[in-house]
This record gives C-alpha cells, sequence and structure tokens, in this order.
C-alpha cells in the first residue's frame, strides 16, 4: 500500500460520494484495508485532502508551454479549470485545503514566472499567480461539473481580463524588456556558413617516399 494509492482511491471516493460525505473509513472500505492503513499514511482528513488537491494538480504546468507569457498563463490556467472539473467537488477540494506538494508549488512557480516574464516583480507575481488560481477555481465552484461553449466563453474573458491587469501593472520599461527578451528568443538562429576552399590550417607537409 502506498500513499499515491490511498489519493487515487480517495480521488475516487469523491467522485462518487462528494467532498461532504468522504471520509478515511470510506477511502479504506474502498481499498479493502484496515483503517489504521490509511491513517499511517495521512495523519487525518485534512491531510489527506491536502495530499488530494496536491494530487488533481497534476500535469497543469507540464511542458511543452507557449514561450510568450500571456499565451503561457492561459495555458496553465486552462488546465487548471480542466483538472478542477475533472473531479466531482475539484474546486472546493482546492479550496478547503491547503496543499503544500510538489504539484502545488510548481503551479503557483509557473504562474509566477509568466508573470514576472511580463515585468512584475517577485512580490506582484506571487500574488498574481494565486489570484489567477482563486479565480479559476471560483469559477469552476460556480458552474459545476461538465464543460459548456458557456464556460469556455466565460474563462477566456476572465482570463483576458487577468493579463490586462497584469500588463497594466507592469512599468512601459520592464514590458518593452519582456518584449526585446521575447523577440531575441524567438529569433531563428542565424544560417551556417560554410568556409571557403583553402581556408584554414594549411595542410600537413607530405611525406617523403621511402624505399623499401
Amino acid at each position: 500500500m502506498t500513499t499515491d494509492r490511498i489519493v487515487a482511491a480517495a480521488l475516487d471516493e469523491l467522485d462518487d460520494s462528494g467532498l461532504d460525505a468522504l471520509t478515511m473509513r470510506r477511502v479504506a472500505t474502498r481499498l479493502g484495508v484496515q483503517l489504521n492503513t490509511v491513517y499511517w499514511h495521512a495523519t487525518g482528513k485534512p491531510a489527506l485532502l491536502d495530499l488530494m488537491a496536491d494530487a488533481l494538480l497534476t500535469g497543469c504546468d507540464r511542458p511543452p508551454l507557449p514561450p510568450a507569457w500571456p499565451d503561457r498563463l492561459r495555458v496553465i490556467a486552462t488546465r487548471l479549470h480542466d483538472a478542477l472539473l475533472s473531479r466531482r467537488d475539484g474546486a472546493r477540494l482546492l479550496e478547503v485545503a491547503h496543499p503544500d506538494g510538489p504539484r502545488w508549488h510548481s503551479l503557483i512557480e509557473s504562474l509566477a514566472g509568466a508573470a514576472t516574464t511580463a515585468g512584475l516583480d517577485r512580490t506582484g507575481a506571487a500574488t498574481a499567480a494565486r489570484l489567477v488560481v482563486h479565480a479559476v477555481t471560483g469559477m469552476v465552484r460556480d458552474h459545476g461539473l461538465g464543460r459548456t461553449t458557456v464556460d469556455d466563453v466565460r474563462l477566456t474573458f476572465a482570463l483576458d481580463v487577468l493579463v490586462d491587469g497584469i500588463a497594466a501593472r507592469v512599468p512601459a520599461s520592464a514590458a518593452q524588456r519582456a518584449d526585446d527578451d521575447l523577440a531575441r528568443r524567438l529569433r531563428p538562429p542565424p544560417p551556417a556558413t560554410r568556409r571557403p576552399r583553402g581556408s584554414g590550417r594549411p595542410p600537413p607537409p607530405a611525406r617523403p617516399a621511402t624505399e623499401d
């Protein structure tokens, strides 16, 4: 029995029972193990919820990601949106939990990195990252399971507002530096040039002929 198996079973139980009815005992019963086995890997329901929330964020910032920061932010936020929709009460789970695992930190760092690329300082970028997470979580909580065309339109509008808000907080000089840096990174490498004949080191001297 591993922590990953227990978390996977807990997420399946979340789909079947919902967040309010989820208990450690239900997870143990689903796995066919003693309750103490679940407690060995998670000290209580709050700890289990934290592990579940972190697991729910798997793949939100997986590469490849677009080089331009607005597109990168939109891709990560859309993946978060889909991840929260993939499980019953996924948005509520992220709201009540306090994830502190590698996937949570990777998500925040990736979103903050996009805001930093835009020109925000570290404090502003960290705040912007959490604002994106809260906005997406709130949208998913409002419309529940499933994804419709209306949901896509709302998500696109919300992300446009967030991107515009971040851009408005960036000084013009920082924004120009970010654009110049992106242009340099996207610039194709110069074509390789061939050396003209006769260039480079002279050929080694010929060996004198020797008689057998």
